[in-house]
């Protein structure tokens, strides 16, 4: 974005600096990964598709976070799998 209003004090032509929130979507490299073990370890549903993040990224509030991926669990031993999945892994976050 190269627009500046005419209140800035910077010189017309240099780029406002990215927001805290401009990431890309799927900066978390291993989440190919990541999905395949969940599909290997859990019975409920895993929904990596962009449609399902999507559905998932917003809380009611204005703030936006794209997930990963999302987990339906079945039952307490998915929430345990998906769980040791993750701390195998490292994602950056993770939401109940």
């Amino acid at each position: 974005m190269t627009h500046v209003p005419d209140t800035d004090p910077r010189p017309a032509g240099i780029p406002l600096p990215p927001s805290s929130h401009a990431k890309p979507v799927n900066t978390f490299g291993p989440a190919k990964e990541l999905e395949l073990e969940l599909r290997r370890v859990l019975r409920g549903e895993i929904r990596f598709d962009a449609g399902s993040r999507a559905l998932y990224a917003s809380d009611g509030s204005n703030y936006r976070q794209t997930p990963i991926g999302v987990v339906v669990p079945r039952d307490n031993d998915d929430v345990i799998a998906a769980m040791t999945a993750c701390r195998k892994f490292r994602p950056p976050d993770l939401a109940p």
